[in-house]
Protein backbone atom coordinates (compact mmCIF):
# COMPACT_ATOMS: atom_id res chain seq x y z
CA UNK A 1 0.00 0.00 0.00
CA UNK A 2 1.15 3.50 -0.47
CA UNK A 3 2.09 5.91 1.79
CA UNK A 4 -0.70 8.33 1.31
CA UNK A 5 -3.52 5.45 1.56
CA UNK A 6 -1.89 3.84 4.95
CA UNK A 7 -2.29 7.32 6.47
CA UNK A 8 -6.10 8.04 5.49
CA UNK A 9 -6.91 3.65 6.67
CA UNK A 10 -4.53 4.99 10.09
CA UNK A 11 -6.75 8.23 10.24
CA UNK A 12 -10.04 7.09 9.52
CA UNK A 13 -9.84 3.94 11.80
CA UNK A 14 -8.48 6.17 14.71
CA UNK A 15 -11.28 8.86 14.14
CA UNK A 16 -13.81 6.00 15.49
CA UNK A 17 -12.27 6.85 19.13
CA UNK A 18 -12.51 10.38 18.69
CA UNK A 19 -16.16 10.85 17.07
CA UNK A 20 -17.68 8.21 19.77
CA UNK A 21 -16.11 9.41 22.51
CA UNK A 22 -16.73 13.09 22.28
CA UNK A 23 -19.30 13.82 19.80
CA UNK A 24 -22.21 13.16 21.70
CA UNK A 25 -21.43 14.86 24.90
CA UNK A 26 -24.10 18.05 23.99
CA UNK A 27 -26.66 15.50 24.04
CA UNK A 28 -26.37 14.20 27.55
CA UNK A 29 -28.76 16.52 29.26
CA UNK A 30 -31.61 15.66 26.33
CA UNK A 31 -30.60 11.70 26.76
CA UNK A 32 -30.90 12.42 30.35
CA UNK A 33 -34.39 13.35 30.03
CA UNK A 34 -35.74 11.15 27.09
CA UNK A 35 -34.35 8.01 29.58
CA UNK A 36 -36.01 9.48 31.99
CA UNK A 37 -32.11 9.13 34.27
CA UNK A 38 -30.26 11.67 35.97
CA UNK A 39 -27.20 13.50 34.56
CA UNK A 40 -25.14 11.52 36.57
CA UNK A 41 -26.17 8.35 35.34
CA UNK A 42 -26.18 9.71 31.64
CA UNK A 43 -22.34 10.57 32.16
CA UNK A 44 -21.59 7.26 33.20
CA UNK A 45 -22.13 5.97 29.69
CA UNK A 46 -18.80 7.90 28.69
CA UNK A 47 -16.91 5.79 31.65
CA UNK A 48 -18.37 2.52 30.36
CA UNK A 49 -17.42 3.60 26.77
CA UNK A 50 -13.95 4.18 28.17
CA UNK A 51 -13.21 1.14 30.29
CA UNK A 52 -14.31 -0.82 27.55
CA UNK A 53 -11.78 0.55 24.92
CA UNK A 54 -8.94 0.33 27.40
CA UNK A 55 -9.75 -3.28 28.27
CA UNK A 56 -10.17 -4.55 24.71
CA UNK A 57 -6.62 -3.84 23.79
CA UNK A 58 -4.97 -5.86 26.07
CA UNK A 59 -6.84 -8.93 23.64
CA UNK A 60 -6.94 -7.13 20.35
CA UNK A 61 -2.82 -6.88 20.14
CA UNK A 62 -2.10 -10.48 20.63
CA UNK A 63 -5.39 -11.56 18.61
CA UNK A 64 -3.96 -9.54 15.55
CA UNK A 65 -0.16 -11.03 15.75
CA UNK A 66 -2.12 -14.57 15.23
CA UNK A 67 -5.12 -13.61 12.73
CA UNK A 68 -3.58 -10.11 10.99
CA UNK A 69 -4.44 -6.91 11.34
CA UNK A 70 -7.07 -6.75 8.66
CA UNK A 71 -9.26 -9.65 9.57
CA UNK A 72 -9.22 -7.71 13.28
CA UNK A 73 -9.91 -5.10 12.03
CA UNK A 74 -13.04 -5.64 9.48
CA UNK A 75 -14.48 -7.63 12.67
CA UNK A 76 -13.92 -4.43 14.69
CA UNK A 77 -15.79 -2.12 12.35
CA UNK A 78 -18.83 -4.46 12.25
CA UNK A 79 -18.85 -4.04 16.00
CA UNK A 80 -18.60 -0.74 15.57
CA UNK A 81 -21.98 -0.69 13.66
CA UNK A 82 -23.67 -2.79 16.11
CA UNK A 83 -22.95 -0.98 18.82
CA UNK A 84 -24.15 2.21 17.07
CA UNK A 85 -27.45 0.42 16.04
CA UNK A 86 -28.06 -0.64 19.76
CA UNK A 87 -27.64 3.49 20.85
CA UNK A 88 -29.53 4.42 18.09
CA UNK A 89 -32.36 2.23 19.28
CA UNK A 90 -32.09 2.27 22.63
CA UNK A 91 -35.51 3.05 24.64
CA UNK A 92 -33.83 2.50 28.18
CA UNK A 93 -30.55 3.07 29.79
CA UNK A 94 -29.59 -0.61 29.60
CA UNK A 95 -29.44 -0.90 25.91
CA UNK A 96 -27.91 2.06 25.33
CA UNK A 97 -25.38 1.22 27.80
CA UNK A 98 -24.81 -2.31 25.79
CA UNK A 99 -24.62 -0.47 23.04
CA UNK A 100 -21.56 2.32 24.27
CA UNK A 101 -19.69 -0.91 25.81
CA UNK A 102 -19.80 -2.13 22.31
CA UNK A 103 -18.74 1.16 20.84
CA UNK A 104 -15.71 1.14 23.40
CA UNK A 105 -14.67 -2.38 22.76
CA UNK A 106 -14.75 -1.28 18.71
CA UNK A 107 -13.05 1.69 18.83
CA UNK A 108 -10.68 0.18 21.05
CA UNK A 109 -10.15 -2.11 18.57
CA UNK A 110 -9.72 0.20 15.64
CA UNK A 111 -7.71 2.75 17.17
CA UNK A 112 -5.01 -0.15 18.29
CA UNK A 113 -5.23 -1.49 14.80
CA UNK A 114 -4.15 2.37 13.14
CA UNK A 115 -1.52 2.81 15.21
CA UNK A 116 0.21 -0.94 14.68
CA UNK A 117 -0.46 -0.79 10.98
CA UNK A 118 1.83 2.19 10.64
CA UNK A 119 4.63 0.69 12.95
CA UNK A 120 4.23 -2.25 10.54
CA UNK A 121 4.66 -0.06 7.44
CA UNK A 122 7.33 2.35 8.28
CA UNK A 123 10.44 2.51 10.30
CA UNK A 124 10.83 4.26 13.51
CA UNK A 125 12.21 7.29 12.04
CA UNK A 126 9.68 7.88 9.37
CA UNK A 127 7.21 7.06 11.63
CA UNK A 128 8.04 9.93 14.53
CA UNK A 129 7.70 12.18 11.37
CA UNK A 130 4.12 10.59 10.41
CA UNK A 131 3.10 10.71 13.33
CA UNK A 132 3.87 14.53 13.99
CA UNK A 133 1.22 15.16 11.28
CA UNK A 134 -1.37 12.85 12.23
CA UNK A 135 -1.14 13.97 15.81
CA UNK A 136 -2.18 17.76 14.45
CA UNK A 137 -5.85 15.80 13.44
CA UNK A 138 -5.82 13.73 16.67
CA UNK A 139 -5.51 17.28 18.89
CA UNK A 140 -8.24 19.00 16.83
CA UNK A 141 -10.86 16.29 16.05
CA UNK A 142 -12.04 16.33 19.99
CA UNK A 143 -12.36 19.76 20.04
CA UNK A 144 -14.46 19.57 16.64
CA UNK A 145 -16.64 16.66 17.16
CA UNK A 146 -18.79 18.18 20.08
CA UNK A 147 -19.24 20.99 17.58
CA UNK A 148 -20.79 18.11 14.83
CA UNK A 149 -22.61 16.79 17.79
CA UNK A 150 -24.12 19.97 18.93
CA UNK A 151 -25.36 20.46 15.61
CA UNK A 152 -27.10 17.42 15.03
CA UNK A 153 -28.91 17.55 18.77
CA UNK A 154 -30.12 20.76 17.57
CA UNK A 155 -31.80 19.14 14.09
CA UNK A 156 -32.00 15.94 15.09
CA UNK A 157 -31.85 15.00 19.03
CA UNK A 158 -30.03 12.94 20.94
CA UNK A 159 -30.34 10.21 18.76
CA UNK A 160 -28.58 12.30 15.75
CA UNK A 161 -25.00 11.64 16.43
CA UNK A 162 -25.49 7.86 16.78
CA UNK A 163 -26.62 8.20 13.45
CA UNK A 164 -23.73 9.76 11.83
CA UNK A 165 -21.88 6.98 13.61
CA UNK A 166 -23.61 4.07 11.93
CA UNK A 167 -22.83 6.18 8.41
CA UNK A 168 -18.97 5.91 9.98
CA UNK A 169 -18.89 2.54 10.58
CA UNK A 170 -20.42 1.68 7.01
CA UNK A 171 -17.82 3.86 5.79
CA UNK A 172 -15.08 2.35 7.36
CA UNK A 173 -16.48 -1.33 6.49
CA UNK A 174 -16.10 -0.83 3.30
CA UNK A 175 -13.17 1.29 2.72
CA UNK A 176 -11.03 -1.39 4.51
CA UNK A 177 -12.71 -4.26 2.66
CA UNK A 178 -11.06 -2.29 -0.93
CA UNK A 179 -8.46 -0.82 0.18
CA UNK A 180 -6.57 -2.21 3.43
CA UNK A 181 -4.10 -5.11 2.92
CA UNK A 182 -2.59 -7.31 5.87
CA UNK A 183 0.66 -5.54 7.02
CA UNK A 184 1.59 -8.16 9.76
CA UNK A 185 3.92 -10.86 7.25
CA UNK A 186 5.10 -12.59 9.88
CA UNK A 187 2.16 -13.86 11.99
CA UNK A 188 2.82 -15.80 15.59
CA UNK A 189 0.80 -18.81 15.28
CA UNK A 190 1.33 -18.64 19.35
CA UNK A 191 0.45 -15.54 20.07
CA UNK A 192 -3.00 -15.59 21.13
CA UNK A 193 -2.85 -18.74 23.26
CA UNK A 194 -3.13 -17.73 27.24
CA UNK A 195 0.16 -18.79 28.66
CA UNK A 196 2.06 -16.74 25.55
CA UNK A 197 -0.46 -13.54 26.05
CA UNK A 198 0.77 -13.61 29.84
CA UNK A 199 4.38 -14.08 29.33
CA UNK A 200 4.89 -11.37 26.75
CA UNK A 201 2.90 -9.13 28.50
CA UNK A 202 5.07 -9.93 31.85
CA UNK A 203 8.38 -9.37 29.43
CA UNK A 204 6.39 -5.65 28.37
CA UNK A 205 5.50 -4.61 31.95
CA UNK A 206 9.27 -5.57 33.53
CA UNK A 207 10.91 -3.06 30.57
CA UNK A 208 12.01 -0.02 32.44
CA UNK A 209 12.57 1.19 28.99
CA UNK A 210 8.82 0.95 27.83
CA UNK A 211 7.68 2.13 30.95
CA UNK A 212 9.61 5.39 30.98
CA UNK A 213 8.49 6.42 27.63
CA UNK A 214 5.08 5.66 28.47
CA UNK A 215 5.14 7.52 31.86
CA UNK A 216 6.22 10.29 29.61
CA UNK A 217 3.33 9.89 27.03
CA UNK A 218 1.21 10.01 30.81
CA UNK A 219 2.59 12.88 31.99
CA UNK A 220 2.23 14.73 28.75
CA UNK A 221 -1.33 13.87 27.94
CA UNK A 222 -2.14 14.16 32.40
CA UNK A 223 -0.99 18.21 32.40
CA UNK A 224 -3.44 19.41 29.64
CA UNK A 225 -6.57 17.03 31.33
CA UNK A 226 -5.28 19.03 34.45
CA UNK A 227 -5.76 22.60 33.24
CA UNK A 228 -9.15 21.56 31.61
CA UNK A 229 -10.40 19.93 34.63
CA UNK A 230 -9.18 22.83 37.40
CA UNK A 231 -8.71 25.27 34.69
CA UNK A 232 -12.35 25.71 34.06
CA UNK A 233 -13.12 26.57 37.39
CA UNK A 234 -10.69 29.13 38.06
CA UNK A 235 -10.86 30.45 34.99
CA UNK A 236 -15.23 31.05 35.54
CA UNK A 237 -15.36 31.23 39.17
CA UNK A 238 -12.46 32.84 39.98
CA UNK A 239 -11.46 35.36 37.23
CA UNK A 240 -15.12 35.23 35.94
CA UNK A 241 -14.13 34.10 32.36
CA UNK A 242 -17.03 33.13 29.80
CA UNK A 243 -17.24 29.83 29.24
CA UNK A 244 -17.10 30.83 25.16
CA UNK A 245 -14.31 32.61 26.15
CA UNK A 246 -12.65 29.46 28.41
CA UNK A 247 -13.30 27.57 25.18
CA UNK A 248 -10.60 29.51 23.01
CA UNK A 249 -8.24 28.06 25.41
CA UNK A 250 -8.25 24.69 23.96
CA UNK A 251 -7.14 26.33 20.63
CA UNK A 252 -4.57 28.18 21.97
CA UNK A 253 -2.85 25.13 23.93
CA UNK A 254 -3.61 22.82 20.36
CA UNK A 255 -1.49 25.28 18.34
CA UNK A 256 1.41 25.36 21.07
CA UNK A 257 1.74 21.59 21.25
CA UNK A 258 1.91 21.29 17.63
CA UNK A 259 4.46 24.24 17.33
CA UNK A 260 6.22 21.37 19.74
CA UNK A 261 5.98 18.43 18.22
CA UNK A 262 7.59 20.75 15.05
CA UNK A 263 10.02 21.91 17.17
CA UNK A 264 11.53 18.56 18.19
CA UNK A 265 10.95 16.96 14.17
CA UNK A 266 12.56 19.50 13.02
CA UNK A 267 15.33 21.34 15.58
CA UNK A 268 15.88 19.56 18.37
CA UNK A 269 15.87 15.71 17.05
CA UNK A 270 18.49 17.09 14.32
CA UNK A 271 20.88 18.64 16.98
CA UNK A 272 20.48 16.25 20.00
CA UNK A 273 20.08 13.11 20.83
CA UNK A 274 17.51 11.65 21.97
CA UNK A 275 17.99 12.09 26.13
CA UNK A 276 18.77 15.72 25.93
CA UNK A 277 15.81 16.24 23.62
CA UNK A 278 13.29 14.78 26.67
CA UNK A 279 15.56 16.96 29.18
CA UNK A 280 14.69 20.03 27.01
CA UNK A 281 10.79 19.31 26.87
CA UNK A 282 11.02 18.40 30.81
CA UNK A 283 12.92 21.76 31.22
CA UNK A 284 9.99 23.66 29.23
CA UNK A 285 7.45 21.00 31.43
CA UNK A 286 9.11 22.55 34.50
CA UNK A 287 9.15 26.32 33.38
CA UNK A 288 5.36 26.37 32.86
CA UNK A 289 4.24 24.45 35.60
CA UNK A 290 7.21 27.34 38.04
CA UNK A 291 5.48 30.28 36.21
CA UNK A 292 1.92 29.43 36.99
CA UNK A 293 3.23 29.70 41.13
CA UNK A 294 4.11 33.26 39.79
CA UNK A 295 0.47 33.55 38.07
CA UNK A 296 -1.13 32.70 41.53
CA UNK A 297 0.75 35.36 43.51
CA UNK A 298 -0.08 38.13 40.72
CA UNK A 299 -3.89 36.81 40.72
CA UNK A 300 -3.75 36.89 36.77
CA UNK A 301 -5.25 34.35 34.76
CA UNK A 302 -3.47 35.40 31.87
CA UNK A 303 0.00 34.19 33.29
CA UNK A 304 -1.88 31.13 34.32
CA UNK A 305 -2.77 30.86 30.62
CA UNK A 306 0.61 31.82 29.54
CA UNK A 307 2.04 29.38 32.24
CA UNK A 308 0.11 26.12 30.34
CA UNK A 309 0.61 27.09 26.88
CA UNK A 310 4.69 26.77 27.83
CA UNK A 311 3.75 23.35 29.04
CA UNK A 312 1.53 22.56 26.36
CA UNK A 313 4.92 23.50 23.96
CA UNK A 314 6.38 21.31 26.35
CA UNK A 315 3.92 18.28 26.27
CA UNK A 316 4.36 18.73 22.44
CA UNK A 317 8.31 18.18 22.70
CA UNK A 318 7.70 14.74 24.60
CA UNK A 319 4.38 13.39 22.43
CA UNK A 320 6.46 13.81 19.21
CA UNK A 321 9.06 11.41 20.76
CA UNK A 322 7.30 9.12 23.77
CA UNK A 323 4.68 7.18 21.39
CA UNK A 324 7.28 5.87 19.17
CA UNK A 325 9.70 5.36 21.41
CA UNK A 326 7.42 2.62 23.70
CA UNK A 327 6.15 0.62 20.51
CA UNK A 328 9.83 0.09 18.94
CA UNK A 329 10.69 -1.42 22.19
CA UNK A 330 9.57 -4.75 21.20
CA UNK A 331 9.57 -4.83 17.40
CA UNK A 332 8.83 -8.73 17.49
CA UNK A 333 5.81 -7.59 19.37
CA UNK A 334 4.06 -5.23 17.92
CA UNK A 335 0.97 -5.99 18.97
CA UNK A 336 1.45 -6.55 22.25
CA UNK A 337 3.39 -3.20 22.78
CA UNK A 338 0.81 -1.29 21.43
CA UNK A 339 -2.01 -2.37 23.56
CA UNK A 340 0.13 -2.14 26.91
CA UNK A 341 1.08 1.18 26.06
CA UNK A 342 -2.55 2.52 25.26
CA UNK A 343 -3.97 0.29 28.68
CA UNK A 344 -1.05 2.06 30.44
CA UNK A 345 -1.63 5.17 28.91
CA UNK A 346 -5.40 5.19 29.88
CA UNK A 347 -4.60 4.05 33.25
CA UNK A 348 -1.75 6.65 34.36
CA UNK A 349 -3.97 9.44 32.76
CA UNK A 350 -6.93 8.29 34.80
CA UNK A 351 -4.89 8.41 38.27
CA UNK A 352 -3.99 11.61 37.39
CA UNK A 353 -6.95 13.47 36.54
CA UNK A 354 -8.79 11.36 39.43
CA UNK A 355 -6.09 13.07 41.62
CA UNK A 356 -7.07 16.32 40.35
CA UNK A 357 -10.74 16.09 40.82
CA UNK A 358 -9.60 15.41 44.83
CA UNK A 359 -8.20 18.81 44.70
CA UNK A 360 -9.26 22.31 45.43
CA UNK A 361 -9.72 24.12 42.41
CA UNK A 362 -6.86 26.94 42.66
CA UNK A 363 -3.94 27.66 40.94
CA UNK A 364 -1.61 26.69 43.35
CA UNK A 365 -2.65 23.19 43.59
CA UNK A 366 -3.18 22.85 40.18
CA UNK A 367 0.75 24.24 39.81
CA UNK A 368 1.80 21.85 42.47
CA UNK A 369 0.11 18.89 40.77
CA UNK A 370 1.85 20.02 37.56
CA UNK A 371 5.01 20.83 38.90
CA UNK A 372 5.05 16.97 40.41
CA UNK A 373 4.35 15.23 36.98
CA UNK A 374 6.83 17.04 35.60
CA UNK A 375 9.84 16.73 38.11
CA UNK A 376 9.21 13.12 38.42
CA UNK A 377 9.62 12.67 34.41
CA UNK A 378 12.77 14.33 34.61
CA UNK A 379 13.89 11.89 37.27
CA UNK A 380 12.68 9.19 35.91
CA UNK A 381 14.52 10.46 32.51
CA UNK A 382 18.11 10.45 34.70
CA UNK A 383 17.69 7.23 36.12
CA UNK A 384 17.24 5.64 32.43
CA UNK A 385 20.53 5.13 30.05
CA UNK A 386 19.64 6.81 26.95
CA UNK A 387 22.18 7.36 24.71
CA UNK A 388 23.11 10.77 25.34
CA UNK A 389 26.04 11.23 22.59
CA UNK A 390 24.75 14.28 20.24
CA UNK A 391 23.99 13.04 16.47
CA UNK A 392 23.82 14.80 13.99
CA UNK A 393 21.77 13.88 11.12
CA UNK A 394 23.11 13.79 7.09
Amino acid sequence: MSTIKIILLSVLMASAYFFASDMYAPSLPSMAKALQVSATTAQQTVTDFLIAFSLIQIFIGPLSERFGRRYIALLSSILFFIGAIFCLLSYNLNMLIIGRILQGFAAGSLFLLARVIMQDSFDKEKLTSLLTWTGILFMTLPALTPTLGGFLEHYYGWKGSFFFMVLQSILIFILLVFFLKETNLNKNMDAHKPKKIFNDYKQIIKNFTFLTYTLFAVISVSGILVFYLMGSFIAIQTFHISPKIYGLSSLILISSSISGRFFTLNFLKKKFSEYYCFFIAFFILILGSLLMFIASYFASYELVLFSIIIFAFGSGCVLSMAPVGALYVFPSLKGQAAAMYGSLQMLGVFVITFIATHLTNSIEMMATLLSCISILGLIVLTMHKLPKKIKHET
